[in-house]
């Protein structure tokens, strides 16, 4: 008389085949060395999206390509406007002749500093609780 174990491998015999094929590609693929992190992420950042980041870089060589025709001026903050108007020359001088009054007045040792104002007290009665 068999044994359960003889009448079960005897039963499953026919899935030998594709038991040892499954043990062969989990070997193989143990024995392959890790990828890069940078490997990894190029197959899951860039890859999966590949459309998405032609767009992109569509969009930015259409913004330079714009930009390099439409000319614009390399030195960035350079005024071009005419000569002031003498009444902003005016109020000009007078700002700056305000400010330097003022700083004058802030560095003028002869006035003394002002103490705080010292306020009363509230009155209002104290409860006290017992509990």
């Amino acid at each position: 008389m068999k044994t359960p174990r003889e009448l079960l491998l005897g039963r499953h015999e026919s899935a030998v085949p594709r038991l040892d094929q499954i043990r062969n590609t989990v070997l193989d693929a143990m024995g392959k060395p890790r990828r890069s992190i940078s490997g990894k992420l190029w197959e899951e950042l860039i890859l999966p999206v590949r459309r998405a980041w032609i767009g992109i870089a569509a969009a930015w060589v259409i913004v330079i390509a714009l930009n390099l025709l439409a000319g614009a001026d390399t030195q960035p903050g350079v005024n071009t406007s005419g000569p002031l108007n003498p009444d902003s020359v005016l109020a000009l001088q007078r700002r700056e002749h305000l400010v330097a009054r003022l700083i004058e007045e802030d560095n003028d040792p002869s006035s003394p500093a002002k103490p705080p104002e010292q306020q009363p007290r509230s009155e209002a009665p104290v409860e006290q609780k017992i509990v």
